[in-house]
């Protein structure tokens, strides 16, 4: 009673940790959020896109946009940051202990320190993005920042599907269709029912994922359920970190409904969010928005997508990228620009164009080159025309996270 009493009075961090310390589905969640963690760290060691070669010293960088610099901190020995690596999982793993033995100021220290460091690896190449470190950043922040924590992770939650269900709402529906799949058929499906699948998860997402609101038991289990069977058959699709890192996160559902907050009924909890958790759920709805205002379409650009979730909503695409390199105005060759480590959303990204090209502008002291990349929809019979820049290198063409980019083009109709 006097630790609640504590954070309703205090300021952060004091009320954040007297929240946390005061509630035990809180604390096992902390315990939940260290061991993301681990599996991130496990995942940069044994994954499809190990960090030792993204950012050892045979890979050229892939830079954000807004950090063209970012190769300069690449280049370390892949045994060092292998070694980093495994200290950072093994801290993960600490840190879950720390809330197990209520040592919570620590714990809470550790973790938000734990996530800056993602965070600021994840800067080191654009190819580390992925919405799995997206969704599990934005918990943490609602987590470690706001008051009434118990809705607020919940709403936040309920707000991933909501957006993932919208995003799915294409004009041409390949998500509909099941084009987005890139031809995985979960739990082995015959391909004719995958379309009804797909078609299910967008009502999934965006109507039954209320009931993991509802007070009422059968309707939370019954809406709870669906969304475990959802990210099992997500194996299939995404490979085992995306769906293990749901599962953690949607265990907070499980803890608030049979872990009470000192001796409140755990579904009697405020049902009302705090003004600091709506500001950071308003500012996650309008990041989602961003991909939309920006005339064209994102899944094709890429634009306004570094804001947003990047599900599986638009269609797989298939891209030539080449650099002709000109000498005395006349072309004298032609480099196929083959780039290392990209995920399926990042295959035709123009930001790993540009960045990929700036390398070699860099590398070979501003040669006179042209990048040009043809995308095309998977299975499509035409290419169209997505970026094409003449000298390049002497253009240096910047890129605006917040409107069109005028070298990015869009495809016909």
């Amino acid at each position: 009673m006097t630790a609640r009493l504590l954070y309703r009075r205090s300021s952060w961090p004091a009320s954040s940790i007297a929240e946390i310390s005061a509630d035990r589905a809180l604390r096992l969640y902390g315990l939940v959020l260290a061991l993301t963690v681990t599996l991130t760290g496990w995942y940069w060691l044994r994954g499809p896109l190990p960090l030792s070669d993204i950012l050892g010293p045979s890979t050229p960088p892939i830079c954000w946009p807004f950090w063209d610099r970012c190769g300069d901190f690449h280049g370390f020995p892949e045994s060092t940051i292998r070694s980093a690596i495994w200290m950072f999982t093994v801290l993960g793993i600490v840190d879950a202990w720390l809330f197990v033995t209520r040592f919570v100021r620590g714990a809470y220290w550790i973790l938000a320190f734990l996530t800056c460091v993602k965070v600021a690896v994840i800067l080191l190449d654009y190819r580390l993005v992925l919405n799995h470190h997206m969704m599990t950043g934005w918990v943490t922040l609602v987590f470690l920042f706001v008051s009434r924590k118990r809705i607020a992770l919940m709403t936040m939650l309920c707000a991933f599907y909501v957006w993932a269900g919208a995003l799915k709402l294409t004009p041409d529906a390949d998500w509909l269709s099941g084009a987005a799949l890139h031809g995985a058929r979960p739990f082995h499906l015959p391909a004719a029912l995958v379309p009804v699948a797909c078609s299910y998860v967008v009502l999934l997402e965006l109507v039954a994922v209320w009931g993991l609101l509802s007070r009422s038991a059968p309707v939370f289990w019954l809406s709870y359920a669906q969304f475990l069977v959802f990210h099992l058959a997500s194996f299939w699709v995404v490979g085992w970190f995306y769906p293990l890192l749901m599962f953690l996160l949607l265990s907070i559902l499980v803890l608030i409904r049979f872990l009470p907050a000192g001796h409140v009924n755990p579904l009697k909890q405020p049902s009302k969010m705090s003004r600091d958790a709506v500001a950071v759920l308003a500012v996650f709805c309008a990041a989602q928005l961003v991909p939309a205002v920006i005339p064209g379409r994102a899944a094709f650009t890429g634009e306004g997508r570094i804001f947003a979730l990047n599900m599986f909503d638009g269609p797989p695409l298939d891209c030539r990228a080449v650099l002709v390199r000109r000498s005395s105005g006349a072309v004298s060759e032609t480099i196929r620009l083959r780039i290392l480590y990209l995920n399926a959303r990042l295959t035709c990204d123009p930001i790993v164009f540009r960045s990929a090209t700036l390398g070699y502008c860099s590398a070979e002291q501003n040669p006179d080159i042209d990048l040009i990349v043809d995308a095309r929809k998977r299975g499509a019979p035409d290419y169209h025309r997505l970026i094409d820049v003449a000298s390049f290198c002497s253009v240096r063409p910047g890129y605006r996270l917040l409107w069109r980019n005028y070298w990015i083009r869009l495809p016909a109709g």
